[in-house]
């Protein structure tokens, strides 16, 4: 309170809450415990002895007055013998209040009564709930600071745990219902696809992966259906995806006789693209052996170097490649990455979703990596990343504990690999920013089947912050990213059939159109980009009879719109507009 009253002097006077008069009943105090009784004064009236008032809509008259009381009758109904500062419920809910009884005895005189009909009366108590008509409103807290004067009142509206707003509902406070919460949904700055699926029986693949330059199937790891674990990248031994173990000067060899094709990718964390490539047509000319270089491009193979040779550099986009070694005789080639920004096992999409690759490991794991005392099953380390929280790590040849620690396993093949992607950061950075969004993994493993398919087991996120609901009785589940990005996880788990992912990725930060409006503000939905607006509040000067009770902004001088003509007391125009506003 800017200018704070004594608490005495609040009774009989008017206070404005939430932007709603309400008339003060009563008032009473004893140290901090501050109790105020108001009316809600949506109408009032100071009414004659023998005289009939419309108000709220109701006839009203008075059936009875004295020096202390009186009785009402509203709409016919008679109320009970009122004080001021009491009320009474009408039978429609509503509450008729009375304010002052101006009483005389003298013949020559009228009395008087004035009174307030409104939705109802309030009860503020310090430290305590809100009471509306006697109830209470749980979760509508006051506060009410009153030292010698009144400095504040303090409302708190602390939402249930089942009250929530969506596209179709809205939330309003109760009690005072002044603010509504509404909800036009997420207005998202792109969105692409990314799906995990078998791609055939024994294998899985990134299917319909958008690229820089384009959408394509790209298979990622194949095993062994009767062994159940995962045995080499790509399709199946003759058709592989090639990628490379991290390290400063990478190199990577192409074999055109069992591999489809390899990732180079560029990123310095704040940008990245990544080129599905191959090569392809090898030859011998003047003793010098020679390929040429393919990427895909816009649904076909692309050449973007033709009789690739030894020492050659290539840059595609960002990438930048080097050719160490060309064999006509054995169809490969065995390159590296000529810049520290390339690399060979990580994937981006088009809008800078990381996916970490799988790469070989064929060195069975050193026991001294394995810390702590856990016990280990044989599996435990499958596919798992040794001294590395980012990429999982195929082996052929796993060593691990079995489950009583007390020898060691030699297994070849996983039965289950961690395909780890990274969001950016609501800034844009990739995977490589100090702070990314959420990581997401997701388990490839295999059903139960009696002849075992290969699937996406789960999903797990870093931030474990939500629950996956089922969408109705479709057999797919969804979650969300508790991130500025707010991916979208759907996980189609069939009751017969193999499980697959999407996520729904947007690229960049993710914004919510929330709006706190008074309770008369509707919303409509707009066809741009998923934004909404408010809904229609525009009325014409000719209009402004239906909207008589809002406040409004008039725009156009008093010449041309009436309404401003109005306010200002006359249509003027010109020079007479200027004299009367000054402007």
């Amino acid at each position: 309170m800017s200018d704070q009253p004594l608490l005495t002097d609040l009774q009989t006077s008017d206070i404005t809450l939430m932007g709603k008069t309400y008339y003060i009943l009563s008032q009473t105090a004893s140290g901090a415990n501050v109790q105020l009784t108001l009316l809600d004064s949506a109408e009032d009236s100071l009414l004659s002895e023998g005289e009939t008032a419309t108000v709220s809509g109701k006839t009203v008259s008075i059936e009875f007055i004295g020096s202390a009381q009186v009785k009402l009758s509203v709409d016919g109904e008679v109320t009970n013998s009122l004080d001021a500062g009491e009320t009474y419920k009408l039978s429609d809910g509503s509450y008729v209040g009375i304010k002052e009884i101006l009483f005389t005895s003298k013949e020559s005189s009228v009395s008087k009564v004035e009174f307030s009909i409104g939705s109802g009366k309030l009860r503020l108590s310090n430290a305590t709930d809100v009471q509306m008509n006697d109830d209470t409103i749980s979760g509508l807290a006051v506060t009410i600071v009153n030292t010698t004067k009144l400095e504040s009142i303090e409302i708190v509206w602390e939402a249930d745990d089942d009250l929530f707003v969506t596209e179709d509902s809205t939330i309003t406070m109760p009690g005072f219902e002044a603010v509504k919460l509404s909800f036009g949904g997420l207005s998202y700055p792109a969105e692409e696809t990314i799906e995990v699926k078998q791609g055939g029986d024994t294998y899985l693949v990134l299917e319909n992966f958008p690229l820089k330059d384009g959408m394509v199937d790209i298979n990622l790891i194949y095993g062994v259906a009767t062994n159940k674990t995962f045995n080499g990248l790509g399709k199946d031994s003759n058709n592989k995806l090639v990628t490379a173990e991290e390290s400063g000067n990478m190199t990577l060899t192409y074999d055109k006789d069992t591999d489809d094709y390899f990732i180079a990718s560029w990123s310095d964390g704040s940008d990245a693209e990544s080129y599905l490539m191959r090569f392809t047509n090898f030859v011998t000319e003047s003793s010098i052996d020679k390929a040429d270089l393919q990427y895909y491009k816009a649904g076909v193979w692309t050449t973007k170097k033709s009789g690739t040779k030894n020492s050659d550099t290539i840059s595609i986009g960002s990438v930048d490649l080097k050719i160490y070694n060309v064999t006509n005789s054995e169809n490969s080639v065995v390159l590296g990455n000529n810049s520290k920004n390339t690399n060979f096992y990580t994937l981006y999409s088009k809008e800078g979703l990381t996916v970490y690759l799988p790469w070989i490991n064929s060195t069975a794991v050193d026991i001294s990596q394995v810390t702590g005392s856990v016990l280990y099953t044989t599996d435990a380390l499958a596919c798992a990343a040794v001294n590395d929280t980012k990429r999982g790590m195929l082996y052929t040849g796993i060593l691990t504990y079995n489950t009583t620690a007390t020898s060691i396993t030699t297994t070849t093949g996983c039965p289950s690999f961690v395909l780890t992607t990274v969001e950016e950061d609501k800034n844009e950075n990739k995977g490589s920013s100090a702070t990314p969004g959420d990581t997401i993994n997701i388990t490839l493993g295999w059903d139960g089947s009696t002849i075992a398919e290969a699937e996406v087991s789960s999903i797990a996120t870093t931030d474990t912050d939500a629950t996956s609901t089922e969408i109705l009785d479709t057999d797919v589940w969804r979650d969300f990213t508790y991130t500025a990005l707010a991916t979208e996880i759907l996980f189609n788990k069939p009751s017969s059939g193999q499980k697959s992912v999407k996520l729904m990725y947007h690229g960049s930060e993710v914004a919510a159109s929330v709006f706190i409006t008074s309770p008369d503000v509707s919303l409509s939905t707009t066809t741009t980009g998923g934004a909404t607006s408010l809904g229609d509040v525009l009325v014409k000067d000719t209009e402004v009879s239906s909207v008589s009770s809002k406040n409004l902004v008039i725009v156009g001088g008093s010449c041309i719109n009436s309404a401003a003509a109005t306010a200002l007391g006359g249509s003027f125009c010109g020079a007479s507009f200027t004299e009367a506003t000054g402007v």
